[in-house]
């Protein structure tokens, strides 16, 4: 079959949209779309709102047609025009902008080309817990969180964390490539995303509030105390709840602070714009940029993808993609030449080796990647 230029695809979906496409038109874009190669979305511009409608509107396509969770945009031999969701497809297709065709190598050709000399296998579990005197002990990487109580710590498993005199401040470190939960005493529970730093106090007894810091980003669930509300120092923030589920992501390669509210209620607050403050309610974001606060509907499915193991891209540039790979498999990235641009929205676990989420980057055709040690190279 002949390879459909962009425009020619663009023109067929809009027929079928408008119902004016002919049984042989209709043939042609059936026979590209059940293809078995990659397909990957290349948005057009908009502003980052109607990126984000458009990415919700492709994974509700993805639902409709039935495919399963791990989906991504460049995954080979999903079909996601099938007849039940035909004129629904041809709209998201006109939506969306622009599909690339790529009848190259395949996935795992890619991933072996790129990988070169070596590849990089998804990270090992390295967490510290920093003692009030400096003491920094590793953590099992065998377990996947501690519980702190009032009679010391201890692993989610009940095994003693070797620790004789904690102190009264703690901080917990995931290094890259790494998460952790912690079950604070109070009974609050949070899950620590890579690169991350939360510190916090042993003990809340004698305190009037449930005071952390937290660098990097972090999902909390905290207990209900009226009496003794639950503060999160984030950056150039100040998070204020009683009881509630929300995650906060302040890495520094991203242009906002994030607060998503996922059930409860809680008020985020400018550490130098005290006037600025927001209450968030479920289903929520707030943003911060530049001083000023912006609340907008969540995208909470990619918002708490990182908590269920995978890589949610959502209309992401390639920089932004980059920013993440580099958090989580340790490595650099160098340009030859001049930069690739595109945007991507998909999904992949995070478990997968590093050529194989660069493959299927690749396979839109805008970028190629070569692994040499702990450098990639980006290449047009």
């Amino acid at each position: 079959m002949a390879i459909i230029n962009t425009e020619r695809l663009k023109e067929l979906a809009k027929k079928r949209l408008q119902g004016t496409i002919s049984s042989e038109e209709s043939e042609q874009l059936d026979a590209w779309y059940n293809q078995p190669v990659p397909k990957v979305i290349e948005w057009g511009s908009g502003d980052r709102n109607e990126r984000e409608l458009k990415s919700r509107l492709y994974r509700h396509l993805l639902q409709a047609v039935g495919l399963p969770d791990g989906a991504m945009a460049a995954h080979p031999g999903y079909k996601l025009w099938a007849p039940l969701v035909g004129v629904a497809a041809a709209m998201a297709l006109v939506l969306f902008g622009i599909w690339f065709f790529n009848s190259g190598p395949s996935l795992e050709e890619r991933s072996r080309e790129i990988a070169a000399r070596n590849d990089v296998p998804p990270p090992a579990n390295t967490t510290t817990l920093t003692l009030a005197n400096g003491e920094i002990i590793p953590l099992s990487n065998t377990k996947d969180g501690i519980v702190i109580g009032n009679s010391g710590l201890k692993y989610t498993d009940s095994s003693k964390v070797t620790v004789h005199h904690p102190g009264q401040e703690l901080i917990v470190n995931t290094l890259q490539g790494s998460t952790y939960t912690l079950t604070l005493p109070d009974g609050s529970k949070i899950w620590l995303n890579t690169a991350s730093t939360l510190k916090f106090p042993s003990t809340f007894n004698k305190l009037n509030t449930r005071t952390v810091e937290l660098r990097g980003e972090a999902y909390f669930e905290i207990a209900k105390n009226a009496a003794k509300p639950f503060i999160v120092q984030s950056g150039r923030q100040v998070l204020r709840v009683l009881g509630t589920h929300f995650n906060v992501n302040t890495y520094d390669y991203g242009v906002d602070v994030k607060t998503t509210l996922l059930e409860g209620s809680v008020q985020v607050n400018l550490l130098q714009e005290p006037d600025q403050k927001k209450t968030l309610k479920p289903g929520e974001q707030a943003s911060l940029s530049k001083r000023v606060l912006h609340v907008v509907k969540a995208d909470t499915e990619a918002v708490m993808a990182w908590k269920r193991g995978d890589f949610v891209f959502v209309g992401d540039d390639l920089e932004t993609i980059i920013h993440r790979l580099k958090n989580w498999y340790n490595v650099e990235f160098e340009y030859v030449g001049k930069k690739p641009t595109l945007n991507m929205t998909g999904r992949i676990s995070r478990k997968a080796k590093l050529s194989k989420v660069l493959a299927l980057i690749e396979a839109s055709g805008k970028v190629k990647f070569k692994i040499e040690g702990r450098k990639v190279y980006v290449m047009k």
